[in-house]
C-alpha cells in the first residue's frame, strides 16, 4: 500500500531553492527537498507546513505545484509525493536528528546532485514548467534544428555506405579484365580507410548531438523524451548492429579487392613488383587501421554510458 508524503520547493529572493542533507535513513548523507508523512487526519498543506518548519525552521507560503509517483523497489519504497512551491519566511534553522546541514542552489546545481528518492524527477518537472512561453520557444526552436542536423547526418552516413558499395563494385568489375592493373585495387583499402573515417565521424556527432538533447534539453521539458528513451534502449546492447554493418561493408570490400589483387598476379609465382608490395602494405594497414577506426565508436559510447 502507497503512503501520502510532502515535498517543498522553496526558493529564495535570487531564484535558487533550499535543500536539506538528510540524517537519517534512508539515503542518509544524501541531498532532497524539505518533507516528510502526512500524519493522520492531516491535511496536505498543513502537513507541508509543519514539515517545513519542523525541517528548516521557516514559515513556509505553500501553493501547490503537482503530484509524484514514487516508486523505489530496492529499497521497498512506494509513496505519493504531493509537492507545493513557494517562499520560506524567517531564518533557516535545521533539526539536526533529521538534518545535517540546508543550502541554497541553482536549478541547475541541483539536477546535477544525486538527491535522495526521487526529487531529480520532481525538480525536472518544475523546471520543465516554469519556463516562460518565449524560453520554451526557444528550446523547441533549438531541439527542432538540432534534430534536423541528426536527420542530415544519418542520410549522409548512409550515402557513406551506399557509395562505398558502388565505388567498390565499379572498381571490381572494371578489374575483372586480366590486363587490368592490381594497383587499382591496391589503392581501394585506403580508399576506404578515408570513407570509414568519414562515416565514423558522423555518427559520432550524431551521438553527441543526442546526448545533447537527451541532458540538455529532454530534462527541462516534459513530454519530449525520444533520446532518453533511445538510449535507454540501447544501454543493454552489447553490439550495435548499424556498426556490424558499417564494419561488414568497409572489411569486406577491403578483404576482397586486396585478395583479388593477389590472384591477378598469381602472388605464389611471380610475386609483386616494388610498388606493389609497397601498396600492398599500406592496403594491409588501411584495412586494420578501418576496424580499429569503426570499433573506436563503440568504445566512446559503452564509456559514454557508464558515465
Amino acid at each position: 500500500m502507497p503512503i501520502a508524503t510532502v515535498a517543498a520547493i522553496i526558493k529564495n529572493d535570487e531564484g535558487k531553492i533550499l535543500l536539506t542533507r538528510r540524517n537519517v535513513e534512508p539515503f542518509k548523507g544524501q541531498w532532497c527537498l524539505p518533507g516528510g508523512h502526512i500524519d493522520t487526519y492531516e491535511s496536505i498543506k498543513d502537513a507541508i507546513i509543519r514539515e517545513v518548519k519542523e525541517e528548516t525552521g521557516l514559515d513556509f507560503e505553500a501553493t501547490f505545484f503537482n503530484y509524484s509517483d514514487e516508486i523505489i523497489e530496492e529499497r521497498d519504497i512506494h509513496a505519493t509525493v504531493m509537492v507545493f512551491a513557494g517562499r520560506g519566511s524567517g531564518q533557516v534553522i535545521t533539526q539536526e536528528n533529521e538534518v545535517s546541514e540546508f543550502d541554497w542552489f541553482s536549478l541547475e546545481e541541483a539536477h546535477l546532485l544525486p538527491l535522495a528518492f526521487e526529487h531529480n524527477k520532481i525538480l525536472q518537472e518544475y523546471s520543465s514548467k516554469t519556463y516562460s512561453k518565449d524560453e520554451k520557444a526557444e528550446i523547441l526552436a533549438e531541439y527542432s534544428a538540432l534534430r534536423d542536423e541528426v536527420l542530415k547526418r544519418m542520410d549522409l552516413r548512409q550515402n557513406i555506405l551506399t557509395s562505398t558499395v558502388l565505388i567498390a563494385g565499379t572498381i571490381l568489375a572494371f578489374s575483372v579484365p586480366d590486363e587490368t592493373s592490381p594497383l587499382v585495387l591496391l589503392l581501394y583499402p585506403i580508399l576506404a580507410l578515408f570513407l570509414a573515417t568519414a562515416w565514423t565521424q558522423n555518427d559520432t556527432r550524431i551521438w553527441d548531438i543526442a546526448q545533447y538533447i537527451e541532458n540538455e534539453i529532454e530534462s527541462k521539458l516534459s513530454g519530449i523524451k525520444w533520446e532518453t528513451y533511445i538510449h535507454r534502449l540501447n544501454q543493454s546492447r552489447i553490439v550495435r548492429p548499424l556498426e556490424v554493418t558499417a564494419v561488414g561493408v568497409f572489411l569486406a570490400t577491403e578483404v576482397i579487392t586486396v585478395g583479388l589483387a593477389l590472384l591477378k598476379t598469381d602472388f605464389l609465382v611471380e610475386g609483386f613488383s616494388t610498388e606493389e608490395w609497397v601498396l600492398l602494405a599500406f592496403a594491409l594497414i588501411s584495412l586494420v587501421q578501418t576496424i580499429r577506426t569503426v570499433r573506436s565508436r563503440s568504445k566512446a559510447m559503452k564509456k559514454g554510458r557508464k558515465e
